[in-house]
């Protein structure tokens, strides 16, 4: 969201899209689609790098950044926590207040770069 052009929204349009991944999941399960899934998604928010890598034979769009590893680390918490949706300060801060119950699950020490990130789960 917010790549290739940028778009002032692209937090909220991230958020958005993680909910109604929970929620089809949720309806695929329920429904007897697929076996009972467990997800875990992590938003964070920041600066990147975006574009094409590799050669004439084989090209891949890809992202990288600080940005990206503290999205995975995030998403890797959810094993921690047994959530589903957690989300950083970051994210927290840009989307649109009130439109779903945040739990604060303190701040984390992200591995790789000595700082600590707060964490809220997204509750269902």
């Amino acid at each position: 969201f917010g790549t290739p052009v940028g778009n002032a929204l692209h937090t909220d349009m991230a958020f958005e899209a993680s909910l109604k991944i929970r929620k089809k999941v949720k309806e695929l399960v329920r429904d007897g689609v697929i076996e009972e899934t467990r997800i875990g998604l992590g938003l964070h928010m920041g600066d990147v790098v975006t574009g094409n890598i590799g050669n004439e034979h084989r090209k891949q769009y890809s992202i990288s950044g600080s940005a990206v590893i503290i999205a995975f680390r995030v998403e890797q918490l959810n094993k921690e926590f047994g959530s589903d949706l957690l989300i950083t300060d970051a994210v927290k801060n840009r989307i649109a207040p009130g439109k779903i119950q945040l739990t604060s699950l303190g701040k984390q020490t992200m591995r790789g770069f000595g700082s600590e990130v707060e964490i809220y789960r997204v509750e269902a």
